[in-house]
């Protein structure tokens, strides 16, 4: 299935500062009876802003999308992904949707066709650009030395109930579950600026790049309308192996 390896973005408006005070917030795995706030939280705050997405107008503030949904839910499914919630209210305030990539799931079958205008159509755009960043960014798993990988697919948080530094404190989250379950190495595709430099601040490295500018189709250039983002960008970091401490003799 193609949703299983599309890869991943995250929010153009993820901050890159540092957390603040987010003493009255609980960070959990996502489970089975938060899928639908998951859904209605990417909705309000990711499918408006994420670049592509929005340059693209797939989503129009009514209509689903049943692809994007698909998509996720298969990742939470993966009980890997975080959500971040207010300790008095119990309200999800943000979300890290992850999951694991393999050598046969990160490959993606490139659209033949991204003809049409409905919100199936437009999206084999992005599944077009993710397969040629996935093919520019060559075998990972060899330079890695590792046959699965951890990926951060995306991050959102909710516009109003901003908490400064959430976001990231999020994707470090995530980093620290994917080394703590022995991972060794993390991908992720930011898609904007924002999550490109929130990525790089904990250790991430670009390995490959496919700018915006550069996607035509039938003479168009489809992505004319995002001027403040050049591209999408795959994205790794290695982990080191948890050290364990011997239990002290007494």
């Amino acid at each position: 299935n193609h949703l299983r390896t599309m890869g991943a973005v995250a929010s153009r408006t993820l901050s890159v500062a540092g957390p603040t005070d987010l003493s009255d917030v609980i960070f959990r795995i996502v489970d089975q009876t938060r899928y639908t706030e998951v859904l209605d939280l990417l909705y309000a705050n990711f499918h408006n802003d994420e670049p592509m997405s929005r340059a693209l107008n797939i989503f129009d503030g009514k209509h689903r999308i049943p692809e994007a949904d698909e998509y996720t839910l298969l990742a939470l499914k993966e009980n890997l992904s975080l959500m971040a919630v207010d300790s008095i209210t119990n309200k999800l305030l943000g979300v890290a949707v992850n999951g694991v990539v393999t050598r046969e799931t990160l490959s993606l079958p490139k659209p033949e066709s991204v003809s049409g205008t409905g919100s199936h159509d437009k999206f084999r755009h992005i599944m077009r650009i993710m397969a040629d960043l996935h093919e520019k960014a060559g075998d990972i798993f060899t330079e890695m030395d590792t046959d699965i990988i951890f990926d951060i697919k995306m991050v959102s948080t909710d516009k109003q109930n901003r908490r400064c530094g959430l976001g990231t404190d999020l994707l470090r989250r995530s980093v620290q579950l994917a080394q703590s379950l022995g991972y060794k190495a993390i991908k992720t595709e930011a898609t904007g600026l924002y999550s490109r430099k929130a990525f790089e601040r904990l250790g991430f490295t670009v390995a490959a790049e496919f700018l915006y500018a550069d996607y035509e189709v039938d003479g168009e250039l489809v992505f004319e309308k995002i001027k403040n983002h050049r591209g999408t960008v795959f994205m790794t970091k290695r982990l080191t192996e948890v050290q364990i401490t011997k239990p002290v003799e007494i």
